[in-house]
């Protein structure tokens, strides 16, 4: 209401379109009422997808799996309260450059701040255990150091479109940035997995790596991308098969490509 009345009062607010959903217990589903704030949540999720409403005020409904299409903002008027909590709202905030807001009562600042660094500290060690897993690592006996040295192991692209450049060296940022572009609900890991495939002599000895690039399900490349060039060390295949996705997909450069892209 508060949105609506708004948007009478201040003519630059006219572009707001708000509307809410509620939630409801799951063990009263065959209850007549709330099978109709059933219909009416997923009427109102249908039209925030197409773009009908840009304001959606929920409940903690919308952390229970529903899916959301990426928001560019996201205000959560209580502070989470646990890690769940706190993955999941802050997970609708997942376009580039969005951001996610918290409002808390004054007395629980220090509280809500301590939370929030454990919180933050947790995802950030999931997160690199689950790329380490999924991600090998290089190599301790070949180091590429420089940059431009890495840069020289395989052919750089230019996007006509905006100059930008994709090259190895932000190969694996750009397909982490496109991965997080892709459309998913909290069940959905937006990872890419790397398949790392040594390369041996007739003597069974490792020569060189190459590498085939499975993308996250939601993507609509559905085929492993593969890399046929053989590398130095395996790290330098990962950065090499994330750059081959130029070639299998027309939208992809478009869609990572900023002037001068760095990682």
């Amino acid at each position: 209401i508060i949105v609506k009345n708004v948007r009478q009062w201040e003519s630059k607010y006219k572009f707001l379109n708000s509307e809410y959903v509620v939630g409801a217990s799951g063990q009263n589903l065959a209850n007549s009422d709330n099978q109709g704030l059933h219909k009416r949540q997923a009427e109102v999720l249908r039209r925030f997808h197409k773009s009908e409403i840009n304001v959606l005020i929920a409940t903690s409904v919308l952390e229970e799996g529903v899916d959301v299409k990426q928001c560019n903002v996201v205000v959560k008027f209580d502070r989470p309260i646990d890690m769940r909590s706190y993955v999941q709202s802050k997970g609708r905030a997942r376009r580039v450059g969005s951001r996610y807001i918290i409002m808390v009562d004054e007395k629980d600042q220090r509280a809500c701040g301590d939370d929030l660094k454990d919180f933050d500290q947790i995802e950030r060690l999931l997160l690199s255990r689950f790329r380490t897993v999924n991600n090998p690592v290089e190599d301790d006996s070949i180091v590429l150091e420089d940059l431009e040295d890495i840069d020289k192991l395989y052919p750089e692209y230019v996007v006509e479109s905006t100059g930008a450049t994709l090259k190895m060296s932000n190969a694996i940022p750009l397909v982490n940035r496109y991965c997080g572009k892709l459309p998913s609900d909290i069940f959905t890991r937006l990872v890419p997995h790397n398949r790392i495939i040594p390369v041996n002599d007739s003597n069974g000895l490792v020569t060189g790596y190459r590498a085939e690039l499975l993308l996250p399900i939601n993507s609509p490349i559905k085929h492993a991308i593969v890399l046929k060039t053989e590398m130095p060390n395996k790290k330098a295949a990962q950065m090499a098969v994330a750059l081959e996705i130029r070639n299998a997909s027309n939208d992809y450069s478009e869609m990572v490509a900023e002037p001068n892209p760095t990682s």
